[in-house]
């Protein structure tokens, strides 16, 4: 696995990040000793970044991480989130969850309102306190004395123009809780509020489907001491599905977008399987430095991991994708 480092804090971390934001269920049922198994394979194929949050599950995600990588802390890269919080309501949800997961099973009428409540009960907090609050229970869900990569979860820009969210991740560094910080960003528009605070990592949406060519931004961001990966790279399940499906509510209302999306997805499959020709891409040809994949099912990981092993595919190839995910017409 090739790694990408963060310029200012020297932390390395592999190209591939795993995201656990869907292990561990929440209202669902979920079998734990099959999540440790895929935490298990992709570490030992070489993933060695994890990402996480402290709403992921509420807290199971970083539960499960806890155990599965206390006997190789060292080795691995932890990488959580900050700044959203559970009301107590949503707290005490938390310790009925068992019971709830029994009532509901998988009727998924139940399942998408037991959803929309879960996400009534939660609160953006950014305050000194509940930053520290929340990193310390992080902490403690993960069995660490530290996290390598602490970030600030989707603020807005408001809170990013204010910058004491920044000071705070200084504070935390020099108390060794942290190795780097970093910002799950909402928006590429918020990013420049990030450059000279001492922040070494964000995630933003890669987007594909939209077509736009983010090479400049994501060398002033690397100028700017900031590493970028890419999040929801396979366009959030749209890769997934026939474009026909698509709607124009999934592409801002737009009627334009919808049909140029439709076009390079087009476009791509006439190369080849759709995940396959992203993932490579990341792999071997994008500008990004590192991305986010994730899957819940052990033999979809192992499909993940095989094509990253395949042969990186030509300049010509990549050209032809870069070309198909920036058509205009």
């Amino acid at each position: 696995m090739n790694q990408a480092f963060l310029p200012a804090s020297k932390v390395s971390i592999s190209q591939a990040i795993f995201g656990t934001s869907r292990l561990g269920g929440t209202v669902q049922q979920y079998d734990k000793r099959a999540s440790l198994e895929i935490l298990n394979k992709a570490f030992e194929s070489g993933t060695t970044t994890f990402d996480t949050a402290n709403i992921y599950a509420q807290g199971n995600s970083e539960k499960l991480l806890g155990v599965a990588m206390k006997s190789h802390r060292e080795k691995v890269i932890l990488a959580t989130k900050g700044g959203y919080a559970f009301s107590s309501r949503g707290r005490f949800l938390t310790v009925i969850k068992p019971m709830v997961r029994k009532l509901i099973g998988s009727r998924p009428g139940l399942v998408r309102a037991a959803g929309k409540v879960r996400g009534g009960q939660m609160k953006q907090d950014f305050s000194r306190a509940g930053l520290t609050r929340s990193l310390d229970e992080s902490l403690k869900r993960l069995k660490s004395d530290y996290v390598d990569i602490y970030q600030l979860h989707s603020p807005d820009e408001e809170t990013l123009k204010r910058g004491e969210v920044f000071e705070i991740l200084s504070d935390f560094r020099k108390e060794g809780k942290i190795r780097a910080g970093g910002v799950s960003l909402l928006s590429w528009e918020h990013l420049t509020h990030c450059y000279g605070k001492g922040v070494d990592f964000a995630q933003l949406e890669a987007d594909f489907l939209s077509g736009v060519d983010r090479t400049r931004a994501l060398q002033i961001a690397a100028e700017n001491g900031v590493l970028v990966a890419a999040r929801q790279a396979f366009g959030s399940g749209l890769m997934a599905m026939d474009s026909g499906d698509w709607s124009v509510e999934q592409f801002g209302g737009d009627p334009k977008r919808l049909a140029l999306a439709k076009v390079r997805m087009s476009r791509v499959r006439e190369i080849g399987d759709p995940f396959k020709v992203i993932l490579k891409y990341l792999l071997n040809g994008s500008e990004f430095p590192a991305f986010l994949f994730a899957t819940t099912n052990l033999r979809h990981l192992e499909r993940n991991l095989e094509i990253m092993g395949e042969d990186f595919p030509s300049p010509e190839e990549v050209a032809i994708v870069r070309s198909a995910l920036r058509a205009t017409e």
